[in-house]
């Protein structure tokens, strides 16, 4: 396999973790969680404004080094060394932030996720426990 192949898969299993909220850590997001549910410092964003406001045109880091970047206009990238790796759009449904998109090695299928947020990073969680969290650059 090559390198760049290696590296599209990497980038469609990373985006579709993303997007489906798997990694470590437990949010404070379960399905009987207050919307203004606090842990570990992170507070849960409510609205698409909250998020605009908060997450775009704020790179976050992945802890490989690659960057996210979500837009105002609904669209989401991840890029290593100024080149696209994958993009999306995203949304805002029944409280929750909901994206989808394409790879170099396919698609990155549709999911929604409750976010929050710390003054460092941002978590994305579906379901109890299953959550990723991204650190904000710099």
């Amino acid at each position: 396999m090559s390198r760049t192949t290696a590296r599209a898969k990497f980038w469609v299993l990373g985006a579709a973790l993303l997007l489906a909220g798997c990694g470590t850590g437990v949010g404070p997001e379960g399905p009987d969680a207050p919307a203004n549910a606090t842990r570990n410092g992170f507070e849960r964003i409510t609205t698409a404004a909250e998020f605009r406001e908060i997450a775009t045109n704020r790179p976050l880091i992945y802890p490989n080094g690659d960057v996210m970047r979500y837009g105002r206009d609904g669209t989401w990238r991840v890029e290593r060394d100024g080149a696209i790796l994958a993009t999306g759009t995203w949304s805002w449904e029944d409280g929750r932030w909901c994206g989808q998109g394409a790879s170099r090695a396919g698609p990155v299928p549709p999911q929604c996720q409750r976010v929050a947020a710390s003054s460092e990073a941002l978590r994305f969680t579906r379901g109890v426990g299953r959550s990723q969290t991204l650190a904000f650059a710099g």
